[in-house]
């Protein structure tokens, strides 16, 4: 029987993190949710890996012929939007309007920034970050001072934790705010026995704690390390993939278990088929003649006594109705692409292009789906640029550069391909244009760039210079275009 999964709970405390105790009682009060959250990201995580429900079938009859087979389709619709919405990475840009600042040009400070991360890895770290929380519903990245700062480098150190053993505590006010975040590691101690060190952050403090666990109950055993951290944030950020924290398969295993189901009574119909029974009617037969007939695929009958009973040799087959099959598999693989929004290369109708193809073969419901997803991240990216605006500021070596920058300057932006239809979308621009529409708006519309803002910029001086040149055309049905803001 499959797993029942409506999504990851929430872990909240409804109180104040003061000190260690208060860290304490809240880690124990959701340690039993939090265990319960661990086993279903481990089920799914191992059924991405292809580790799947089907494994576990077993058969009555004919229990020699046993395909159990995994079609892992779970792995394509994370590993799709995994590369489609985070293979490029997020870049930072700046933001058009900054209406809290609007005398300090922060471009080049932004630009540092994308420069140090890259140095970081973090293209690597995003795309390892968005499979944990599009299989199991949460991600969960860590933003830490560097041990050791150089001249050119961001004084922080990124990671991506394991989702199995992470987990961020809310608050549980009308808008929940994060109140500390905790992982951990299992080890064994000294006695052979197992134990498991906590290493316990919130905005103000961390604290590093042994525990143990038993008949489900966590224990503390001692505190090994506590310090006043001062960073302003928590340095564990948590992603998730949707509201409900639910992994972009999740709402569709029983479709996915069932193509499996099919697939491998597909493979055994087909092998016993291959090697069905043999039907003697009356007929007396030796095993050792048994033997020789199945080595030579030849054997002679004798005429029974009566003419009413002949003799005969056949196999005893029923073959499926593999057109059926194909049709009921294609039926459930249409109905999984639906849902989870993942393009269906096979649906491109021929003589279709552009748009038309788009639409039938359910990428503009992708774009949606990824439009989600990408919202979803930003909100957590907000955060994880908030711990690191704190620490450059305060630690990097050319802080200076960076003094000026406010979360508000910056926009997180992703490198999607957009040149899909781009015929249609750089006429729409012309028209646009050519219509006196403003280019910031017009560039802003046509869906052609990841940066539209960035866009406008660079094509400042080249519009202006179109402009120009329109207005000095003698013809006067000639349009301007406006370049000034409205």
């Amino acid at each position: 029987m499959a797993l029942e999964l409506y999504g990851r709970k929430k872990l909240t405390f409804s109180g104040a993190i003061n000190n260690l105790d208060d860290a304490k009682r809240a880690i124990q009060q959701n340690y039993i949710a939090h265990t319960i959250n661990v086993f279903e990201i481990n089920y799914l995580w191992e059924y991405y890996l292809g580790k799947q429900d089907v494994r576990n079938r077993t058969k009555e009859v004919r229990k020699d012929i046993l395909k159990n087979t995994v079609v892992n389709h779970a792995n394509q619709i994370v590993s799709f939007f995994s590369s489609y919405a985070f293979g490029e990475g997020t870049q930072y840009v700046k933001r058009g309007h900054n209406v809290y600042d609007m005398k300090n040009d922060t471009t080049s400070d932004i630009a540092k920034i994308n420069a140090g991360l890259a140095f970081k890895d973090k293209q690597a770290n995003d795309i390892e970050l968005a499979k944990h929380f599009l299989t199991t519903g949460v991600g969960y990245r860590s933003i830490f001072p560097a041990d050791v700062i150089e001249e050119e480098e961001l004084p922080i150190d990124i990671g991506v934790l394991d989702p199995r053993q992470t987990a961020v505590i809310y608050s549980t006010d009308i808008i929940p705010k994060p109140l500390l975040a905790f992982s951990y590691v299992e080890e064994i101690d000294s006695k052979g026995a197992k134990v498991y060190i906590y290493y316990i952050y919130t905005d103000k403090y961390y604290w590093q704690v042994k525990s143990s666990v038993k008949d489900n109950t966590l224990s503390w055993v001692t505190t090994l390390d506590s310090r006043t951290l001062n960073l302003g944030y928590i340095p564990i950020i948590e992603y998730n993939a949707n509201p409900e924290r639910q992994g972009v398969f999740e709402i569709v295993i029983p479709i996915l278990n069932m193509i499996n189901e099919v697939t491998s009574n597909r493979g055994e119909g087909i092998e016993q088929f291959i090697q069905a029974y043999w039907k003697f009617v009356n007929t007396d037969i030796t095993e050792s003649e048994l033997l020789q007939f199945l080595k030579s695929g030849a054997i002679v009958l004798k005429s029974g006594r009566d003419d009413r009973f002949p003799s005969d040799v056949d196999l005893i087959k029923q073959e499926l109705d593999q057109n059926g099959v194909q049709a009921f598999i294609d039926d459930l693989t249409q109905k999984m692409y639906e849902i989870t929004g993942v393009p269906d290369r096979r649906n491109a109708t021929s003589g279709s292009t552009g748009a038309a193809n788009k639409t039938s073969n359910g990428w503009y419901d992708t774009d949606n789906k990824t439009n989600a997803l990408e919202g979803m991240f930003i909100k957590s990216e907000k955060q994880f640029l908030r711990v690191l605006l704190s620490i450059t500021k305060r630690l990097s070596k050319r802080a200076e550069d960076f003094k000026n920058t406010n979360l508000a300057d910056i926009d997180i932006k992703f490198s999607r391909n957009k040149t899909d239809n781009i015929l249609v979308k750089t006429q729409a621009l012309i028209q646009l244009l050519e219509a006196g529409i403003n280019p910031r708006i017009a560039i802003s519309v046509v869906g052609l760039f990841n940066d539209p803002e960035a866009v406008y910029e660079e094509s400042k001086e080249t519009l202006a210079a179109k402009a120009n040149k329109i207005n000095t055309n003698p013809n006067p049905s000639a349009e301007t275009i406006n370049t000034e803001e409205e």
